[in-house]
């Protein structure tokens, strides 16, 4: 019996690490439903105006799907979820904290009548600008748009077969402060890429063109250790569809390691 009990906590434990640190997690059956809700709530992601007017042209110029959006307050919005009985949706980027590695994490929720999506972002004490805002609006819609192509509740699982064959003809997008060695970055990525800096970067990405895939770095908290880890994500800038994604611990900079990981997903 005490042997049963033991293999029983396990498969919870390991259950439970699977659901709450999967990379990309979303609800199947919601998001099928997702049209049934009659409004989409952006909430106001700070309290400084700059970065929500940034928030706001990043969803105006975005969001395409068919339900009406608004904008309010965090405050203002949950009120007026409760009213309407959840048949609208929140849209929140927030720093969750975790008090068990005492660690903020930056995520994008998307609720309903309970979470439907959560999405890891970059580290928001870094400083989020209107590519962080487009990489999780554009993911959300590709989530939406496709689900009846996803298998997984962990997108990642799926769109490596999915998508893999765009890192063939598109060029994949390294801002240089991304990767470990510049020189020798094309011996551990076999297709076309270009190194660029910030500035060139967040001009390709924002202009959603069809040529190219780009590197997003997103952090969430580590397993057992107390610090961030960073995850890697290759993203098709036209519609923010995922081709594969990783984790390399504590590694702040992708190198060959890093690389093979997000390659082995798709070969």
């Amino acid at each position: 019996m005490r042997k049963l009990h033991t293999i029983l906590l396990f498969i919870c434990f390991f259950a439970f690490c699977n659901m709450t640190h999967s990379q990309v997690v979303y609800d199947y059956n919601a998001i099928k439903k997702i049209k049934d809700y009659s409004e989409m709530v952006f909430i106001l992601p700070s309290k400084d105006e700059a970065i929500n007017a940034t928030f706001k042209e990043a969803v105006n110029e975005y969001y395409k799907l068919d339900i009406k959006s608004s904008f309010m307050g965090k405050k203002e919005a949950y009120k007026y979820w409760r009213k309407s009985k959840r048949t609208v949706l929140l849209a929140e980027i927030k720093r969750d904290f975790d008090m068990e590695r005492m660690l903020t994490e930056t995520e994008f929720d998307l609720i309903g009548k309970k979470r439907i999506m959560k999405l890891y972002l970059k580290d928001a004490a870094l400083g989020m600008d209107k590519s962080d805002f487009l990489y999780c609006v554009n993911l959300m819609q590709y989530i939406i748009n496709n689900v009846s192509k996803l298998k997984n509740s962990n997108i990642l699982k799926d769109t490596p077969k999915l998508n893999g064959n765009r890192l063939k003809s598109k060029t994949l997008l390294v801002r240089e402060a991304q990767i470990k060695n510049i020189d020798s970055f094309g011996e551990i990525y076999p297709y076309p890429y270009k190194v660029v800096d910030l500035a060139t970067y967040n001009e390709l990405v924002l202009s959603q063109n069809k040529d190219y895939l780009y590197l997003y770095q997103a952090h969430k908290a580590g397993d057992v250790s107390a610090v961030l880890y960073t995850e890697w994500r290759i993203v098709d800038a036209s519609d923010g569809a995922l081709i594969s994604g990783c984790s390399s611990g504590t590694a702040h900079q992708l190198g060959k390691k890093e690389m093979g990981l997000l390659l082995k997903k798709i070969n």
